[in-house]
């Protein structure tokens, strides 16, 4: 899947494996509303694309934006609720902390 990410990501972009089956893409110059765009955007990609293996998979998101208060605990705590939040609700969508 991160193959499949990273071709529809920016150069710029850093996306790396978190835990387990969690990855983080960071987006760098990009404020909270682009950034869930860009989320979903990445989420319905993978949600019509063919896996051997599996054949198909849906993807959650928690998105979160820095804010000069934060630390990296601080904003990767963020993401990891939205994530949760995105989860609990229902799986296979998007939600974010500012």
């Amino acid at each position: 899947m991160s193959a499949s990410i990273k071709f529809y990501t920016r150069d710029s972009d850093v996306l790396a494996r978190w835990e387990g089956a969690e990855f983080v893409v960071l987006l760098k110059g990009v404020g909270m509303e682009k950034s869930v765009k860009i989320a979903e955007y990445l989420r319905s990609i993978i949600e019509v694309e063919h896996f051997d293996e599996v054949n198909i998979i849906t993807c959650s998101f928690g998105v979160s934006e820095y804010q000069t208060s934060d630390t990296l605990s601080t904003l990767t705590k963020k993401a990891d609720e939205a994530l949760y939040e995105a989860k609990e609700s229902g799986r296979n969508k998007v939600c974010h902390i500012l």
